[in-house]
């Protein structure tokens, strides 16, 4: 437990994370019903299924958000809770002067782990000028992160941002990376949608095919969301960010304090319905600034900061809770096989199921150093043009 005769220091070593925000209330985080509803969160965390080496920032960042919740943070006034996010700065990516031309610009934000020259591939298959790319480098990978700089530098449309975040699987981190990609895509130009990308996946549309189905679509936005109501399912309590990833663990912390006595009892924000999407999208340019822009879309951020696998709950439920939802159209134009948990990792014997995918632009897992000739027949196939296109 934390003890401290300070009611403001307690709060602040209970959130390190809303240190250098603007927090303009904090009243009720300095009350002695914080701090008792605190001790008990992590009480019942640490005696659960959790060890403390594990759970004590994960137990903290819990309470820190419930408490914010309970506060109604929308009264409170917080500016950022995640300064490092270009909510609210120019961000150093420079500005590309504007194609003068009526045809649709995609804006490109690609997650990079590794495979250099795959990412290399990917970008001289996507690029023309119009278009704008933004590649986020994970943590790990310092030396995959400077050859991209070097090699994209001076690039008008082409950035590599110098936030690097710590990708894990299940965590946040992956929702932040996206994120700042975008708001930092909305600095650098014009563009008509944004397209979340991994390093391993591949375009099975071409550009032009792309860009001019895109153009019949202005203003739509591209996910697939779905409603778990099955409370059985650990996907009902995903989507609610009803579980608990823990720092080292091989598996999500899920204590039955939290799932009996907690969040059952705990109104969601905004009495939103939750949703489970994909994490991946293609999104309209007013909907990037509505993420941006809204503080609806901020404080449902602040709360599924504790989900697991939150990149397939935040994006969907800001979308489909907010004026956005008629906008939708139930695709992501992807074509992703899953195994029981990951996706499949294609080789060239799929081709024809690949080629058969005519309703996506986009396919993945695929592995330049495993099966280079797939690459080939994929290039083939987008400059033959024989394929009968059937886009939602």
């Amino acid at each position: 437990m934390f003890t401290t005769t300070s009611p403001a220091s307690t709060w602040e070593q209970l959130c390190p994370s809303m240190r250098g925000s603007q927090v303009t209330n904090t009243a009720f985080l300095e009350g002695k019903d914080f701090i008792t509803f605190v001790n008990n969160t992590q009480k019942y965390l640490l005696e659960n299924r959790c060890n403390k080496e594990e759970c004590t920032e994960a137990a903290n960042k819990l309470a820190c958000s419930i408490g914010f919740q309970k506060a109604g943070i929308n009264k409170i006034g917080v500016e950022s809770r995640f300064p490092f996010l270009s909510y609210d700065r120019r961000t150093k990516a420079p500005t590309s002067r504007p194609v003068k031309d009526d045809q649709v610009r995609i804006a490109y934000v690609i997650l990079v782990h590794n495979n250099l020259a795959q990412v290399h591939r990917l970008l001289d298959k996507l690029y023309e000028a119009r278009h704008y790319f933004v590649m986020h480098v994970d943590a790990k990978q310092p030396a995959i992160k400077a050859e991209l700089q070097n090699s994209y530098r001076g690039m008008s449309n082409v950035y590599v941002l110098d936030q690097s975040f710590d990708i894990k699987w299940g965590g946040i981190e992956m929702v932040y990376a996206t994120l700042e990609g975008i708001f930092t895509l909305l600095d650098m130009g014009q563009w008509d949608f944004v397209v979340n990308l991994s390093g391993q996946d591949y375009p099975i549309c071409s550009n032009n095919e792309f860009s001019t189905y895109l153009g019949t679509r202005l203003g739509k936005n591209f996910d697939i969301a779905s409603v778990v109501s099955d409370k059985a399912s650990e996907k009902y309590w995903r989507s609610r960010a009803s579980w608990m990833w823990c720092r080292g663990a091989a598996k999500p912390c899920y204590p039955d304090f939290l799932r009996e006595n907690v969040y059952e009892g705990l109104e969601l924000p905004f009495s939103i319905t939750p949703q489970l999407t994909s994490q991946w999208f293609v999104y309209s340019r007013e909907f990037a600034e509505f993420l941006r822009n809204s503080q609806f879309a901020r404080i449902l951020l602040l709360h599924y900061e504790n989900a697991w696998i939150p990149d397939e709950t935040y994006f969907g439920t800001v979308l489909m809770n907010s004026d956005f939802k008629d906008t939708r159209i139930e695709s992501n134009l992807r074509f992703i096989v899953f195994d029981e948990i990951h996706p499949w990792v294609w080789s060239h014997a799929n081709f024809t199921v690949i080629h058969d995918a005519t309703s996506s632009c986009f396919t993945r897992k695929l592995d330049l150093a495993y099966d280079p000739v797939l690459f080939d027949m994929i290039d083939v196939m987008l400059l033959s043009g024989v394929r009968d296109l059937t886009l939602p």
